[in-house]
């Protein structure tokens, strides 16, 4: 196999999650105040556009991987949804009420599914084969890389120009560099298709025997628990501040986890592959536990936060890498179709613990109820992975 073309085509997968998950996906947070401000309204009305945003990528997935399955050139749903994506920072950019800033959301998801996990981690097996666990971790890595880097240009942007501007500014970053990445992308021309992109409907219910449905449900539980111990991330800021930190401190809290959330995606991928993914979800959960306990128990003391906040990082690297990985080992030829709605799961359910962790803070004064809250969904998790392990021996 060409060596070139598989680090090329592993190149624009790692664009396409850097568009997807780190410019869509992490860079909105920061427009929160500016909107507000500019329409009159609380940031909480305003942030209910993460939360749409969050579930239409989820509901999405299904919807295209039947469109792979009927054969749609995967670069084609790619780059439309990238061109779907763009077209919806734009209208945002001239949104006037909040309920076309909820239907640009939507819309902006939508696209934003289209170039995202679901159709590159297809890709990356299909060039990569079984043992993919390290391009995985690359390719996912960039989704922190992009948001690391384009956070402070469009914070930037929106204090210079205002944050109708920076909203072009990020369609016109997307249409520049990930539209060309997704267009050329495809899956590999010398290897046969992978089945499940080309099964057809009368084969899918003897396949779907072939996994049993314990397995299943053992593997969306598991994932819904990976994605809600990364769902805290987004009240670091706040943790801070109500721990009696300053707000630069807290920010300095946010930035290790988003260092940590980079280096944890490589490691997981390394581990998986020289491991099995089963051992590498375990032990970042096992770290992010214990960076979770720092926070919770040692939080009088910045070192320890810090600390803390950069185990509590790791948690990413589950909620993405591993999701992947055990999608693949427990789906096998059905992973496209199994992954669909196993991430439909997991992203309706860190959209949901996003509030929840809120809202049990403002009724108990505290961060500390939602922090252990975390501790006990990463057991949970911790034993989900054990038992998915034994289900996959069949």
């Amino acid at each position: 196999m060409n060596k070139r073309k598989q680090v090329l085509t592993l190149l624009k997968c790692c664009i396409c999650i850097g568009g997807s998950i780190g410019i869509v996906h992490n860079c909105i947070g920061i427009y929160f105040s500016s909107i507000a401000d500019s329409l009159g309204t609380g940031v909480g009305r305003i942030s209910v556009t993460v939360t749409l945003l969050s579930l239409a990528t989820a509901f999405s997935a299904p919807v295209l991987m039947c469109l792979i399955r009927r054969k749609m050139p995967i670069n084609y749903l790619m780059a439309g949804g990238v061109l779907l994506a763009v077209s919806g920072y734009v209208i945002m950019s001239f949104a006037g009420s909040i309920w076309l800033l909820y239907v640009t959301g939507i819309i902006i998801g939508i696209g934003a599914c289209c170039f995202s996990n679901l159709p590159v981690t297809l890709i990356l097996r299909d060039w990569y084969g079984e043992k993919l666990g390290s391009v995985t971790g690359i390719a996912m890595g960039f989704g922190g890389i992009f948001g690391a880097a384009f956070n402070p240009v469009f914070s930037f942007l929106i204090t210079k120009l205002g944050w109708n501007a920076s909203l072009r500014f990020q369609a016109l970053i997307l249409l520049l560099t990930v539209f060309p990445s997704a267009f050329f992308l495809s899956m590999n021309p010398d290897k046969k298709q992978v089945k499940d992109t080309v099964v057809n409907r009368a084969e899918e219910s003897t396949v779907t025997a072939q996994i049993p449905m314990h397995s299943l449900i053992l593997l969306a539980v598991a994932s819904m628990l990976f994605a809600c111990q990364a769902g805290m991330n987004s009240h670091f800021s706040a943790l801070g501040v109500d721990m009696g930190y300053t707000l630069q401190f807290s920010a300095m809290m946010l930035s290790a986890t988003m260092l940590s959330n980079v280096t944890f995606k490589f490691l997981h991928g390394i581990l998986a592959d020289a491991t099995s993914p089963f051992l590498a979800a375990t032990l970042c959960s096992i770290i992010g536990f214990t960076g979770t306990a720092c926070l919770l128990l040692f939080h009088n003391t910045g070192a320890m936060m810090l600390i803390g906040s950069f185990l509590y990082g790791s948690y990413f690297s589950v909620s993405a890498v591993a999701i992947a990985l055990l999608s693949q080992k427990i789906a096998r030829e059905r992973y496209g179709e199994v992954y669909a709605r196993v991430t439909m799961f997991s992203t309706t359910a860190y959209a949901l613990s996003l509030s929840v962790y809120g809202i049990i803070r403002d009724a108990a004064g505290s961060y500390m109820p939602s922090l252990m809250l975390v501790l006990a969904l990463s057991a949970l998790a911790i034993l989900m992975t054990r038992l998915l392990k034994k289900s996959a021996q069949y």
